[in-house]
């Protein structure tokens, strides 16, 4: 029996000018005070179906410490939805649901793949989603642009050549932010 196909997502906030984080790793320009009439929020029902579709979350040490940090404050944002961490160092799990992995990205995928994972989201931080961007494994790219101009700090496109990108989806929130959803051309 063959395994079903992996839909791997790459999801990340960032300001208008394509920053995921200012040099300082300040993210606190994401909280936005923006407001736009004609936007659509999403009811909780709809972020709980949408959430429930995810089979695994994905992220660089980077982002787990940060997301450990948060958990501290806000609980863990994951849940009980698997996480793998890529990092070469020895971190301490937040929870059993937690894998710390170190490798290469096709090793990963693969492994994924075999773990059965259908949809799994690659959530931070910007190396990462380089990486999977370069050695185009990444099946899709989702992200919530934040009506903000930084003009320094981490860019999320840096060192990613030529990428064809097809439209699939796009949401105005009553927010401001804008959610853009890409098929990325392989």
């Amino acid at each position: 029996m063959s395994n079903p196909p992996l839909n791997i997502t790459i999801h990340l906030a960032c300001s208008l000018d394509g920053i995921i984080a200012k040099s300082n790793n300040d993210i606190a320009w994401m909280e936005t005070s923006s407001s736009y009439e004609n936007g659509s929020d999403l009811s909780p029902e709809q972020i709980a179906g949408f959430l429930s579709s995810i089979d695994c979350y994905v992220m660089g040490s980077k982002t787990y410490e940060h997301a450990m940090a948060l958990a501290v404050s806000y609980g863990w944002a994951y849940g009980d939805t698997p996480v793998v961490v890529l990092s070469s160092r020895n971190l301490p799990k937040i929870n059993d649901k937690v894998t710390i992995v170190s490798g290469e990205l096709a090793a990963l995928t693969h492994g994924l793949q075999a773990s059965q994972y259908k949809n799994v989201w690659v959530v931070g931080g910007a190396l990462l989603a380089q990486s999977f961007l370069r050695e185009k494994l990444a099946d899709q790219l989702r992200l919530s642009i934040i009506p903000i101009v930084l003009g320094d700090g981490l860019a999320l496109f840096q060192q990613v050549a030529e990428l064809p990108l097809q439209l699939q989806e796009l949401r105005a929130g009553k927010n401001g932010i804008v959610d853009i959803c890409y098929k990325i051309g392989k």
